[in-house]
């Protein structure tokens, strides 16, 4: 099994206990790897490395990441071990987190067969009335939102695919619209 070890903030809060780990994790045929998404392993990484190699004639593989999705910069790891768990997946620019590639083309794919599913719920729904000019009041709108997660539930806990894809659909649906209303901008504007 590969192993990722975060350096910052993770080894170097204990370097011993990490020192004891991958000598465990070594001797149980294990592959521990150190990934920073650091741009250079720097001299404390170095120290570290050679402080494994001498306590348990070791070689830590380090890998750089350069801020980029650690996942994607390290193939095969099974298990991560990090500080700061969404680097393993997005990358980060500056204190932003940004999906890696190919978690963006996962999401991306996904997020548009849900808003089609979301389109096609309000063409079916229209016989009920113009969805974007209704402007619900907050209880009203919570009130929708839990009924159709109800049925949502329902159609989960009955295995009703049908059912999953409508009232996830809907659900979305009515979640944008308290988004649209009472999300963005000017809460107190949107009162009057």
């Amino acid at each position: 099994m590969r192993i990722g070890i975060d350096y910052d903030d993770t080894i170097d809060r204990d370097p011993g206990l990490f020192i004891s780990l991958i000598h465990e994790m070594v001797s149980r045929k294990h592959d521990p790897v150190i990934v920073t998404a650091r741009e250079y392993e720097g001299s404390d990484i170095k120290d570290f490395r050679d402080r494994v190699m001498k306590a348990i004639n070791y070689a830590v593989p380090v890998y750089c990441t350069g801020s980029n999705a650690k996942h994607v910069a390290v193939d095969g790891v099974d298990i991560w071990i990090d500080d700061w768990p969404l680097i393993v997946t997005h990358d980060t620019k500056g204190n932003r987190f940004v999906p890696s590639l190919d978690t963006q083309e996962y999401t991306g794919k996904r997020f548009h067969a849900f808003a089609e599913q979301m389109e096609q719920e309000l063409r079916a729904n229209i016989h009920k009335g113009n969805f974007d000019a209704w402007e619900p009041e907050p209880a009203h709108l919570i009130s929708e939102i839990l009924h159709h997660v109800n049925k949502l539930a329902s159609a989960l806990e009955d295995g009703d695919r049908s059912g999953v894809r409508e009232f996830s659909a809907d659900v979305g649906n009515y979640m944008v619209k308290a988004f649209h209303l009472y999300g963005e901008g000017d809460y107190e504007a949107n009162q009057n």
